[in-house]
C-alpha cells in the first residue's frame, strides 16, 4: 500500500479499507465517493472561497476533503 493512496482508485481504496480492517455496510449507508469526475462537480458547485468554513458530514476516507 502506498503511503498516500489515491482515493479515486478502487483498488487502492479497497486496500486501504482492508488495512484499516473496515468493511463498508451499504445497509447502513456506507458508500465511499471515489469518482474523480463527481468530486470535481461537487467541489466546483460548492464554489468555496478561502475565507469560508466547511463541515463535512461522514467524510469517509477523505476524498472530497482532499479535493476541496
Amino acid at each position: 500500500m502506498e503511503v498516500n493512496p489515491r482515493l479515486t482508485s478502487p483498488k487502492e481504496v479497497r486496500g486501504l479499507l482492508a488495512q484499516l480492517g473496515h468493511r463498508p455496510n451499504k445497509g447502513l449507508g456506507q458508500n465511499f465517493l471515489i469518482d474523480a469526475n463527481i468530486l470535481d462537480i461537487i467541489a466546483d458547485a460548492a464554489d468555496l472561497q478561502p475565507d469560508e468554513h466547511v463541515l463535512e458530514i461522514g467524510p469517509g476516507l477523505g476524498a472530497l476533503t482532499e479535493r476541496i
